[in-house]
């Protein structure tokens, strides 16, 4: 990897990277460094433990974490009405103690926004962040198009 350039590679099992995150911000912390990781999820991954614990991990150590939820308003074999009670993603960040916040994903300037303001949040050292981006998602979780049918049938 370039010095200077701070990326991991992508995790393959459901949601752990927001345990590399949490305990990345966590190091950050001890070092002194004043740097941001952020993360980012599906709503499926949502109801992990893994999600849970990275989210209490941070904020109970006010790691400079942005959790960022990209929700399809679908895991990838359950609508989100069948994986959780409440009605936002983002309302869990109240039992972890740190802010959650709703933006519509599609909005790219809300997203933007949204974003640099958990960053200076964190950079301040106010903690982690969780924002929730619905958003519509026009191809399966599984797989992009390949061929123009697949294209052609997503128009419909």
């Amino acid at each position: 990897m370039p010095d200077g350039l701070n990326d991991l590679p992508m995790c393959v099992p459901v949601a752990s990277q927001l345990l590399h995150a949490a305990g990345i911000g966590m190091a950050m912390n001890i070092k002194k460094e004043k740097h941001v990781v952020l993360t980012y999820f599906g709503d499926g991954s949502s109801s992990e433990g893994d999600c849970h614990e990275a989210l209490n991990f941070a904020s109970v150590f006010n790691a400079p974490v942005v959790f960022i939820c990209l929700n399809n308003q679908y895991a990838i074999s359950v609508p989100i009405s069948r994986q959780m009670k409440n009605e936002t993603i983002a309302q869990r960040a109240i039992a972890y103690g740190m802010p959650g916040v709703r933006v519509d994903g599609n909005d790219i300037l809300a997203v933007y926004t949204a974003t640099q303001e958990a960053i200076a949040r964190a950079k301040r050292g106010e903690g982690p962040t969780l924002i929730e981006l619905p958003h519509v998602q026009v191809y399966a979780a599984t797989r992009l198009p390949t061929i123009p049918n697949d294209i052609a049938q997503t128009t419909k």
